[in-house]
């Protein structure tokens, strides 16, 4: 992957073409008892920076997304494409969750697109009265382009090109 200018923008475009290389991301919820659980599920991106995942009421991450309506999400490089695995290029984000009714009207048209994306697979999973999909809507986050490259995110975008620093232990 070509490695755009230092930039917010240039930063927000390498962050982005990273995002929609993925077709899954991971999951980290928690349950009732403050337990992480880390998981993954298939998603499709929204127009405004959001990700949509179609999920089982059966799945452990369901449950904790319905009890705790927060997630973690990770999208991060493959290891066969990595040129350092303790580098790897990643995107962590803190989100908030929300399901959509059937009879919201975004639910058809995103199911559309879980269709185009995905395949048959989605008319058969629609059927099933357990599936619902889930809204994430990112608040903040980090994407890390490499050593020393750790930089803001909010709103789908880089806040800044001076990376983070780390805190001096004492």
């Amino acid at each position: 992957m070509n490695q755009r200018s230092a930039t917010p923008e240039g930063l927000t475009e390498d962050m982005l073409a990273l995002v929609v290389s993925r077709q899954t991301l991971q999951l980290a919820t928690v349950n009732q008892e403050g337990e992480a659980l880390a998981s993954y599920a298939p998603f499709v991106p929204g127009e405004n920076g959001e990700f949509f995942v179609f999920l089982s009421a059966l799945a452990a991450h369901t449950r904790n997304l319905t009890l705790h309506p927060q997630a973690s999400l990770l999208f991060i490089e493959d290891e066969s494409e990595a040129s350092n695995l303790f580098a790897r290029r990643r995107v962590s984000l803190s989100c908030t969750a929300g399901r959509l009714a059937r009879a919201d009207q975004a639910f058809f048209p995103t199911m559309m697109q879980f269709r185009r994306q995905f395949g048959a697979i989605i008319d058969t999973l629609i059927e099933l009265p357990d599936f619902d999909l889930f809204v994430l809507v990112p608040t903040q986050g980090t994407f890390i382009r490499g050593f020393g490259e750790a930089y803001p995110v909010a709103q789908g975008r880089v806040l800044s090109a001076a990376p983070r620093r780390p805190v001096a232990q004492k």
